[in-house]
């Protein structure tokens, strides 16, 4: 897209003079800006007005974020016009909320221009593909390639499943495999996996140089194993996380589902912000793994009913029991079945003398204990997905 092309903004704000400060900014920019006072004017403007994109600048006071993004992404002239947020660091819940009703991202305040220009126009560029893309996507037969592992707390074997995952699909299956350890910025999958992760690769470095190329966000965030496993961090930091943009991120999980067969996350346990959601959103399946701890098993159930109140398609969601061999009293899996309400998909032996060993050797547990009850079992889901994909 031509960087001279002048683009339609519909742009709102609880503050005047903020408002009237970002429109100078917009129209030194090749951007041509339409102020709605209000979001229910903005609403009433979408009945007749055509714009590319629709930025709003802090909270609105006279409607619901969530309204005002429905309303939007319910008009079929205006349904795939971005709307962007430009938020504060505190305004996680405004943020969470507009994401769930249809916003297609949000830039972190202190605004860079340059930076926000050419993400803005970013969106506009992928929200103008034609009908006919847009269809021939829609007619793919879907192929089981993103997936989260998650949990409702720590200590479940989230990570180890990942890496001994991702592994085995690469080391057997012969399948190009991405990993991604958006659990926090202390990288749990790389030691797994006896390997080095540079700081300054990971992806929230990439989104505060502003590179847009597809070559340099996989030679520079990507840190590969070897030629069919990767791995990328979203953090180093823990503040890093007000550097990633939703946007940003859903173009590189684009790029890189062109170049491996499979993406495995290592998801954030018990938190749904902005990152996680966008990333289980876009999953083909997300493993929700428990175990059967009776804290594990009430927990699990809530955290799932989150993750549906939150937007994600139920049927997406399966639950995998780690460790389930352990001694659990008078626990059987029935009625774990019952307490959870929710089906079982998986399940997976006690692998907690094997990691050690393992750990202590710096190999995957796939690697040193291939015959083991636990790599036979995760070799079955792996075949599982193998054969989905």
């Amino acid at each position: 897209m031509s960087s001279d092309k002048s683009y339609v903004v519909l742009l709102l704000g609880s503050k005047p003079f903020d408002v009237m400060q970002l429109k100078y900014t917009f129209n030194g920019n090749n951007f041509k800006v339409i102020t709605a006072e209000s979001g229910a004017k903005a609403l009433e403007m979408a009945q007749s007005e055509l714009f590319d994109i629709v930025v709003v600048d802090g909270v609105l006071e006279d409607i619901d974020i969530a309204v005002l993004c429905r309303g939007i992404k319910e008009n079929p002239k205006i349904s795939k016009t971005p709307i962007v947020l430009l938020s504060t660091e505190e305004e996680v819940d405004y943020r969470v909320k507009a994401l769930n009703a249809g916003a297609d991202g949000y830039l972190m305040k202190p605004i860079q221009t340059d930076l926000m220009m050419a993400q803005l126009r970013e969106a506009v560029e992928q929200s103008t593909q034609t009908d006919t893309e847009y269809k021939k996507e829609l007619n793919k037969t879907t192929r089981m390639q993103l997936i989260v592992l998650t949990s409702c707390k720590g200590g479940t074997g989230v990570s180890t499943i990942t890496a001994n995952l991702g592994y085995l699909l690469t080391a057997v299956h012969r399948r190009r495999t991405l990993l991604i350890n958006a659990a926090g910025h202390t990288d749990h999958i790389a030691p797994l996996l006896k390997a080095s992760v540079m700081p300054g690769t990971s992806f929230a470095d990439f989104c505060i140089k502003a590179i847009k190329s597809e070559r340099e966000f996989l030679t520079t965030s990507i840190t590969k194993i070897n030629e069919r496993l990767g791995v990328m961090s979203l953090l180093d930091k823990k503040n890093d996380i007000s550097s990633i943009n939703v946007q940003y991120l859903d173009w590189a999980i684009e790029i890189a589902l062109k170049e491996f067969d499979f993406i495995l996350v290592d998801s954030k346990v018990d938190k749904i912000d902005a990152v996680s959601l966008c990333l289980m959103k876009k999953a083909n399946e997300i493993n929700v793994v428990s175990t059967y701890d009776p804290l594990a098993i009430n927990y699990t159930k809530s955290y799932i009913n989150s993750l549906i109140d939150s937007g994600i398609e139920q049927n997406k969601i399966k639950l995998i029991v780690n460790r389930a061999d352990c001694e659990i009293g008078n626990l059987d899996p029935d009625a774990v079945q019952d307490r959870h309400r929710y089906p079982i998909f998986c399940t997976l032996p006690n692998n907690w003398h094997a990691c050690i060993e393992a750990i202590e050797k710096s190999k995957t547990v796939i690697q040193n204990s291939p015959k083991s009850n636990f790599s036979l079992a995760l070799n079955e889901l792996a075949e599982y997905y193998v054969g989905k994909n």
